[in-house]
């Protein structure tokens, strides 16, 4: 399985100890661990799918959305998706858990461990900028609005969020 083999380099060059666990019937994989972010410990989950050619990427946030704030939460999804999620994108769970998607097609090429490592980078990278605006939304009474008037203020004055 050349996906689940390279997710295992990829393992090894990080130091990660983390054991894969192999489907050889099904040709899928599936690897669990943990990655910090603001000293909060996020699920980190890395699947393949050798007949279709799929790696995917999930990297859950350590909190869930209140039920009466999953729809502002999707909003602030929404717009970071559309404004500052290169690849991938946020998405809430029925069950209000928050996670980053990034699956990556990749028939006719060669996955590299530096793809992979691409791939959490920019999780890591768009959860650690925007982590405390969506616990602020999912968790207390600040609405999404209020991070979008934030964040268009600051794009107006050329600053960076």
């Amino acid at each position: 399985m050349r996906l689940a083999n390279t997710v295992q380099d990829w393992l090894d060059e990080n130091g990660w100890e983390d054991v894969i666990e192999r489907d050889e019937v099904a040709q899928t994989s599936q690897c669990h661990m943990f990655y910090r972010i603001h000293n909060q410990r996020c699920e980190l989950f890395i699947e393949t799918d050798e007949p279709k050619d799929w790696i995917t990427l999930y990297f859950y946030l350590p909190f869930n959305a209140r039920a009466d704030k999953r729809t502002d939460v999707i909003c602030l999804c929404n717009r970071l998706n559309a404004t500052r999620s290169r690849f991938g994108s946020l998405q809430v769970l029925p069950s209000g858990r928050i996670r980053f998607r990034h699956t990556l097609d990749v028939e006719g090429a060669e996955l590299s461990t530096i793809v992979i490592q691409r791939m959490l980078e920019s999780a890591a990278h768009l959860v650690e900028i925007f982590m405390s605006d969506l616990a602020a939304v999912a968790l207390t009474s600040l609405t999404a609005q209020a991070v979008f008037e934030r964040l268009d203020q600051v794009e107006e004055t050329g600053a960076t969020s």
